[in-house]
């Protein structure tokens, strides 16, 4: 379901060092790319629009995985977390 009146972004995800491992093996998406490797994360990045598939695959990833940019998506995937631990309490 993608949009394509929309404009592609950039997306940088960090993702746990276990987590990248199956993320590099099992690409999130065609643009895919590792921007940096430290001792406890890997950031990628993305060229692609955002749709709410997209979202629910990164939020499928739980803890293992941050949208870093932009921050418009960082905070629509807070909110979406925020409304999900709400029902729980």
């Amino acid at each position: 379901s993608i949009d394509n009146k929309k404009k592609k972004i950039r997306i940088q995800i960090e993702a746990t060092l276990l987590q990248s491992k199956y993320i590099k093996t099992k690409p999130i998406h065609k643009s895919q790319k590792v921007v940096k490797v430290d001792d406890n994360c890997v950031i990628f990045s993305y060229e692609l629009i955002p749709n709410f598939e997209f979202e629910s695959l990164l939020l499928s990833f739980g803890e293992h995985v941050t949208v870093l940019k932009p921050k418009r998506l960082r905070d629509k995937i807070n909110q979406r977390l925020e409304n999900s631990v709400k029902k729980y309490l």
